[in-house]
């Protein structure tokens, strides 16, 4: 898929795909709500940053299009 997105084929699609893949993996391992302490706060950041990368690869989807 990565290789797909460098080349530019069918990238709308790849972005989408990829953007599905981060969010369900990002709920899957990142389960702040029952964190305490650091653990929590390092979950809620790579939540962030993890919507961050969902929200820019729906925006180069829809740029593409």
């Amino acid at each position: 898929m990565g290789l797909a997105a460098i080349s530019g084929i069918w990238f709308p699609a790849v972005a989408v795909a990829l953007a599905v893949f981060i969010a369900a993996a990002t709920v899957m391992a990142h389960d702040f709500w029952n964190e305490v302490g650091m653990q929590r706060f390092a979950d809620i950041n790579a939540v962030i940053a993890n919507v961050i990368i969902v929200g820019a690869l729906l925006a180069l989807a829809g740029l593409s299009l």
